[in-house]
């Protein structure tokens, strides 16, 4: 999958706004704009904000569903302070007639139904949380071709480390700031609630951090399973 549209996906300011050619348009959108904008329909983002990308090249885009919910309602229904009231950051986003919706209607008018019901289905896993952003990412050491430090100490010493602090200081300690050493194989998306199931050894970082509170921020709880038998460190020894 492209970069740019594996980085545009995983970035939940990047909004799909419009939907036009089979072409999906996302607009950058901080959370804090979206706070203020009582109408996505009247935004007019310049174009270094908006990126245009083809229902084809989100085909291996890892989107999930989303719990989307309506509102139907007459007009001058206090709609405005209702979205307010409802956005929570981190949990729940307002999306105040988001014109990518009324977009695919239009589409499904020159299409059947089947193919309407797919896109509309795209469109609703891309309105993803204002605040998630990044993400877990993988990496491949592109010097040792691998994609995850030894399991085992026989799999230490076959690299030449007898711990994992040495390994630390000799392999990470040099490449972990290089990133000409690296390469991006995956991106699990953050999304609100999600359980990341890994081994350590795969290379992995956070991803890029935001916000300046618990109540913006990325917050993240850590646990550690170990199975019967084993040592809790996973080799016999990491000191």
């Amino acid at each position: 999958m492209d970069k740019l549209v594996q980085e545009t996906v995983a970035d939940g300011r990047w909004f799909p706004l419009r939907f036009k050619a089979d072409r999906f348009q996302f607009a950058f959108i901080p959370p804090e704009r979206h706070r203020e904008t009582a109408f996505l329909v009247y935004l007019q983002p310049p174009a270094d904000q908006m990126r245009s990308i083809a229902r084809s090249a989100l085909s291996g885009a890892q989107l999930d569903r989303t719990d989307l919910h309506f509102i139907l309602h007459l007009g001058f229904g206090g709609s405005t302070l209702l979205g307010k009231i409802l956005a929570q950051p981190g949990v729940a986003l307002a999306l105040q007639e988001p014109p990518v919706l009324t977009d695919i209607v239009a589409y499904g008018v020159t299409t059947n139904r089947a193919e309407k019901g797919d896109v509309l289905l795209e469109a609703t896993k891309l309105l993803s949380p204002e605040d998630c952003r990044g993400g877990t990412e993988f990496y491949r050491h592109l010097p040792t071709g691998t994609d995850h430090a030894p399991f085992t100490r026989e799999g230490l010493l076959g690299w030449g480390y007898s711990s994992y602090k040495e390994l630390n200081q000799g392999l990470l300690d040099r490449d972990g700031l290089d990133r000409s050493k690296w390469e991006l194989t995956m991106t699990v998306p953050m999304r609100f609630n999600r359980l990341v199931l890994q081994q350590p050894q795969y290379w992995h970082t956070a991803g890029p951090s935001f916000g300046d509170s618990v109540e913006n921020g990325r917050l993240v709880y850590l646990m550690r399973f170990f199975l019967s038998g084993t040592p809790a460190n996973g080799v016999e020894d990491q000191s």
